[in-house]
């Protein structure tokens, strides 16, 4: 094995491989191996946790080398986990995109795999850790995984616009670099909103407790309206009572208002203020497999902090903040590829197309 890493990867270096990450867990994704595919059938595994592999800094270094394709699938992810090591992001492609770039909705590696005739191996799930695998499941799947991935790459790189795939792939070192810098948190109002939210957590709890009910649980809830004469309409599984949010809008009994409003603040309060306790700076993940092509993120979703409140805990590193967004692009788009004389007369008087 040791000639075979020398002779296909690291003595005359191949002009693109395939990479694959496994990490701890997605939660702490802290690497502990790595697999290289040289072809569709050829890859190697580099261990990095609980001891490194003896070959680890030669592959680095073939990462780091800008004149070598590095193939990926889900490049977000795996060249975050192995940010420490400062791989060339400059000649990188993504087998993620080029699958939406070709239509695919879903492009989860087995299910791309398997589209191709690539039956990955069934293993254990991982239930929390990736030490839930033994070393040789470990190995198995990262080795597979490359394969796969190195395989796709062949696959979609004729099928695909190379221009569309070039922008795509230049926005993937911004996002890193803005995942890692992340956004100041302003601690002392954070815990001060962190005091009030308990505050009317623990009023709301208080008038629930008196009537005899947990706001918080939904079968309690509708419980206590079914008791006053206001009966909820059936889940679609018909096991349960319907007590979400459009539901509960629609009624004005003070319970229902109740639940409602206690549901709020404790969405604030566990969602977007306690998780940041004790951060200088709120880091997210960001991910560009939504099927809309928006970038959209998670852990922690800074695109969707709620208004108010709750997005004043967050500061500029040089104030002021600057917002900037596409007016109706997606319409905008399709206007100009439609050619469409209506929808283009709206936009050239600075029409809202939603309103016209």
């Amino acid at each position: 094995e040791e000639k075979l890493i020398y002779e296909l990867l690291l003595s005359s270096p191949p002009d693109q491989v395939a990479v694959d990450v496994e990490t701890i867990s997605l939660e702490y994704p802290e690497p502990i191996g790595l697999s290289i595919a040289v072809s569709p059938t050829d890859a190697f595994y580099f261990p990095i946790l609980p001891e490194p592999s003896t070959y680890l800094t030669d592959v680095i270094k073939l990462l780091q080398s800008p004149d070598i394709l590095k193939i990926f699938h889900n490049s977000l992810y795996d060249l975050k986990a192995l940010a420490e090591y400062k791989l060339d992001q400059s000649n990188i492609v993504d087998t993620l995109i080029m699958a939406h770039l070709a239509g695919e909705r879903f492009a989860d590696l087995p299910y791309l795999a398997n589209s191709i005739g690539i039956e990955l191996p069934e293993l254990p799930k991982i239930k929390q850790w990736i030490w839930d695998l033994t070393l040789e499941q470990i190995v198995t799947k990262c080795c597979t995984d490359a394969e796969a991935t190195y395989a796709l790459y062949q696959h979609y790189k004729d099928e695909v616009d190379a221009e569309y795939l070039a922008v795509e792939m230049k926005l993937i070192p911004i996002l890193i670099t803005m995942s890692g810098k992340g956004i100041r948190v302003d601690q002392p109002l954070r815990a001060v909103i962190e005091a009030e939210l308990a505050d009317e957590l623990k009023v709301y709890e208080d008038l629930a407790e008196e009537q005899g009910f947990n706001p918080g649980s939904p079968k309690q809830v509708a419980y206590m309206l079914a008791k006053d004469g206001v009966f909820l309409p059936m889940t679609k599984k018909r096991k349960s009572l319907r007590t979400d949010e459009a539901t509960l809008r629609k009624i004005t009994h003070p319970i229902a208002v109740l639940a409602l409003t206690y549901r709020h603040s404790k969405k604030l309060y566990s969602t977007y203020i306690r998780p940041l306790t004790g951060e200088d700076r709120c880091h997210t993940n960001f991910h560009m497999d939504a099927i809309t092509g928006r970038v959209s993120s998670a852990r922690h979703n800074l695109q969707n902090i709620p208004k108010g409140r709750m997005r004043s805990i967050f500061l500029p590193d040089t104030p002021p903040f600057t917002d900037l967004d596409f007016s109706q692009i997606e319409l905008r788009t399709l206007a100009y590829i439609a050619q469409d004389d209506a929808m283009q007369a709206i936009f050239d008087s600075e029409g809202d197309i939603h309103q016209a």
